[in-house]
């Protein structure tokens, strides 16, 4: 699931829409991490990754291993 995640919201960057998850106007990267209310499973997300900090410090990782997880992507 973390690694989900982290595809959803770095899928702009991987397609050079933008150049960080962060800049993204459509992204729920940011609106996570701001804390007024929404509609958004901020705790639980939160509970994922450990809490908030490291829910930020998976997202600034310089590689993810999706092995084993290209299955479930439409692209090729």
């Amino acid at each position: 699931m973390l690694h989900l995640i982290f595809y959803i919201h770095n899928n702009p960057v991987h397609h050079e829409i933008c150049n960080g998850l962060d800049v993204y106007k459509w992204s729920s990267y940011n609106r996570i991490l701001n804390d007024r209310p929404s509609k958004l499973m901020k705790k639980e997300v939160f509970e994922l990754f450990g809490d908030k900090q490291q829910y930020i410090e998976f997202h600034q990782r310089d590689e993810i291993d999706f092995e084993g997880f290209e299955k479930y992507l439409m692209e090729e």
